[in-house]
């Protein structure tokens, strides 16, 4: 089963996600069967190169939130990362800066074979499912199974002439055609 992710290297929602993805593979049976495929999502092409901004000012800038409610929505992803065993989790004490050539280096690696971190910002299972953000390993562990039922269905096999059951239907032995 292959699992497209789109991801900003630096984003704290990301790192979450990345966990809880961890978590519902580490969680699920066929979890050696699922191919995680990187692509680059960069949030931070508006910082100036060679300098760095704190995630407050960042999200300031981008979404226009005032302290209380950056306060908020801060204390709610520590919150939830603490819940994930994630602590200490501290969103708007961290710096960001231009990403750009991290996600250079990363789609480089991801070619030759060499990268193999998680991270969760928006993702595609199958090609059959899309969500956003970091759900909780739950959601994702239940999707997992879905797609993987959805696209490995059980074939019955009979051992006598009764009809054989498959994805596309029954199929009746020639005995009684």
């Amino acid at each position: 089963m292959r699992v497209e992710i789109w991801s900003e290297i630096t984003c704290l929602w990301c790192g979450l996600g990345s966990h809880r993805l961890d978590r519902a593979v580490e969680r699920f049976e066929h979890g050696e069967e699922v191919e995680v495929i990187h692509r680059s999502f960069p949030l931070s092409d508006g910082v100036t190169v060679g300098s760095t901004i704190s995630v407050r000012e960042a999200m300031s800038r981008k979404y226009g939130l005032a302290d209380a409610r950056l306060e908020a929505s801060a204390r709610q992803i520590e919150a939830m990362a603490e819940q994930e065993g994630l602590s200490p989790y501290r969103v708007l004490d961290k710096q960001v800066s231009n990403t750009r050539l991290a996600h250079q280096f990363l789609a480089h690696a991801s070619a030759e074979g060499k990268n193999h971190g998680r991270v969760l910002t928006e993702g595609s299972f199958d090609g059959r499912y899309a969500l956003s953000g970091a759900q909780d390993t739950d959601t994702l562990l239940g999707i997992l199974h879905q797609v993987w039922d959805e696209t490995h269905p059980t074939v019955l096999v009979a051992d006598n002439d009764a009809a054989i059951c498959g994805p596309d239907g029954c199929a009746v032995p020639a005995a009684h055609a």
